[in-house]
């Protein structure tokens, strides 16, 4: 089985440079996916 973190790009986590460190954190930790989605 694998894992994945599914984020929005707004929000709280409207910040690129915050969404790349959770990305980075996600790796570290072991996760298979770091997902955004952006609201059109």
């Amino acid at each position: 089985m694998q894992y994945g973190v599914n984020l929005p790009a707004f929000g709280d986590f409207g910040d690129p440079r915050a969404l790349a460190e959770l990305a980075r954190e996600a790796e570290v930790a072991g996760w298979d996916g770091f997902f955004i989605w952006v609201r059109r």
